[in-house]
């Protein structure tokens, strides 16, 4: 990833994204799915401090009690985020079957 790619990103986020590089083999074409996962971390922080700031739910102009749309972002977010993983095929297993620098993320398979 290129050092602009990753000045969008937030510390955590880049912080995030170098561990995983380091332990495990990417290719250039999952770049975009790495990035993605950075800015899925980066939104679910967002919303989370959003609805922790302003409260989970509000009252509408028509007195409506509705929840906050930081909870939606946040479970978007948090789907996105979880998919991608899967896709890269390092979901946080702690303990990896093969050694971290020879998984490679899955391609074609069903």
């Amino acid at each position: 990833m290129t050092k602009q790619q990753l000045s969008t990103l937030s510390e955590e986020a880049r912080s995030w994204l170098k561990q995983i590089e380091r332990r495990y083999t990417f290719e250039p074409q999952h770049e975009p799915l790495l990035l993605t996962c950075g800015r899925c971390l980066d939104r679910i922080t967002e919303a989370r401090q959003a609805v922790s700031t302003e409260g989970a739910y509000f009252t509408d102009k028509h007195g409506v009690v509705r929840s906050h749309p930081g909870i939606k972002i946040e479970r978007d977010s948090q789907h996105l985020l979880s998919r991608t993983l899967q896709l890269l095929d390092i979901l946080n297993d702690e303990t990896p079957k093969l050694p971290p620098q020879s998984r490679r993320p899955r391609r074609g398979v069903k």
